[in-house]
């Protein structure tokens, strides 16, 4: 008999995004508010579910200091200003990186 992983990371169900998806990301003022939202960085959703996105960004400006815990604003499409947090990070080489956002 086979027994389920209580595995925290896949509590909600994932999906492709449109392939032209962009999230815009913002690191220096974390509250998700029209009135201060100033995007840092932009980059590609590779994943989605209800609880954050899995992003593909390149590794230029403030991405470059930003770590694992990191709190965050994104935006997505036509959805309004999400907090967020950096659940992951992996580098696919040195000008690219993947993220795992949470949001909170």
């Amino acid at each position: 008999m086979v027994q389920a992983q209580s595995d925290d990371r896949r509590r909600y169900l994932r999906y492709p995004p449109d392939e032209t998806e962009i999230v815009l990301l913002q690191f220096s003022n974390t509250i998700a508010s029209e009135e201060v939202f100033e995007p840092e960085t932009a980059g590609l959703v590779a994943e989605e579910s209800r609880g954050g996105l899995r992003i593909v960004v390149l590794t230029r400006g403030p991405i470059r200091s930003v770590e694992k815990g990191a709190r965050c604003v994104v935006q997505v499409a036509n959805l309004g200003l999400q907090a967020a947090e950096i659940r992951w990070m992996d580098e696919i080489d040195e000008d690219v990186v993947k993220l795992g956002v949470e949001f909170v």
